[in-house]
């Protein structure tokens, strides 16, 4: 690929400065204006010193990342198509955080409709795409070097599914303390050094600028939300971080990949999904208490040796992603 690595590095340095510096501003106005996370009754015992934590941190990275994208990734709108994603979903979680602060309450908008706008996103998102006379409806099979086309409806579908699927998972995965941004800048990582290896285009290019902001900024967010954290990053965070994760894995034709390298996302995700349906349908709950996070925590593990291995595993399932892809 044509750009410099020094461009690259100094993007990644330049965003995570630009949320490092912005990071205590948003803090003090989220502060000033006391919008705190609603804590759950039912959660472990230790969660009750985050009460009164302020939320939507997700902020302190969000505009970074758009716009040094924007700056750094324009030559295309098509390119910087993920950012609609992003800065959508940011607006359906700040509306699920704003209804949370509203109600003091862990429950804020409605699920189908967070679902169905989430929806009704990610497939125009997907159907755009589709009518680029350059873009291929592929999936990158990990092992194999051949893609395998899909046609464009069924692509759409799918698609579809992975990036709502893994906004919802990242928003899941998001309960402790940098459980969720440390995962989701090393499956950036990823997908930034996969951009590398690709031939250039207007897709690699755009997707390299994208995941390499999000990369600085979550680093520089993490500064504020390792344990004990001064912000959360919120709906509006996790979303939108999901989101991004999601719509670049379309455009770059990884989703599979996303599923191997994003394995956390999935497996929190799941537990909910076993627990809600185990619960329904024979009234027994299979975990302690779901998502799984908090089930390790209900069986002695400390928040920081969940956080830390969950770091650990996503660490080798990026590994093992980047040797699927043939690295």
């Amino acid at each position: 690929m044509s750009i410099s690595l020094g461009f690259l590095l100094t993007l990644m340095l330049v965003s995570f400065i630009f949320t490092l510096s912005w990071g205590p501003l948003v803090i003090r106005w989220i502060k000033s204006h006391q919008v705190q996370q609603p804590i759950r009754n039912d959660g472990p015992q230790t969660h009750a010193s985050k009460v009164g934590t302020p939320t939507m941190g997700g902020l302190i990275f969000l505009f970074p990342v758009l716009i040094l994208s924007i700056i750094f990734g324009w030559r295309s709108s098509i390119g910087l198509a993920p950012l609609a994603v992003v800065f959508i979903f940011a607006l359906i979680g700040f509306a699920d955080d704003w209804s949370k602060i509203k109600k003091k309450s862990h429950k804020g908008l409605s699920g189908k409709l967070r679902l169905l706008l989430e929806t009704l996103v990610s497939a125009t998102f997907c159907w755009v795409l589709t009518q680029q006379g350059d873009y291929q409806t592929a999936l990158y099979i990990p092992f194999c070097t051949e893609p395998f086309i899909m046609p464009p409806l069924a692509y759409i579908i799918f698609s579809t599914v992975v990036i709502v699927g893994t906004a919802n998972a990242v928003n899941l995965t998001d309960g402790l303390d940098g459980l969720a941004i440390v995962p989701v800048s090393l499956v950036a990582g990823f997908m930034a050094l996969v951009c590398l290896l690709m031939p250039e285009s207007l897709y690699t290019s755009s997707s390299l600028i994208i995941l390499l902001s999000c990369i600085g900024a979550g680093v520089g967010f993490l500064w504020y939300n390792t344990h004990p954290a001064r912000i959360f990053m919120g709906d509006l965070g996790s979303l939108s971080l999901g989101g991004v994760l999601g719509a670049v894995a379309v455009i770059l034709n990884l989703q599979l990949y996303l599923l191997i390298a994003g394995a956390l996302f999935v497996i929190e995700a799941l537990s909910v999904i076993i627990q809600v349906g185990s619960y329904k349908t024979r009234k027994k709950r299979v975990f302690k208490m779901a998502p799984i996070h908090h089930h390790f925590e209900l069986s002695g593990w400390t928040e920081n040796q969940v956080i830390v291995r969950a770091w650990i595993f996503t660490f080798l399932m990026v590994a093992m992603s980047l040797i699927a892809y043939g690295v």
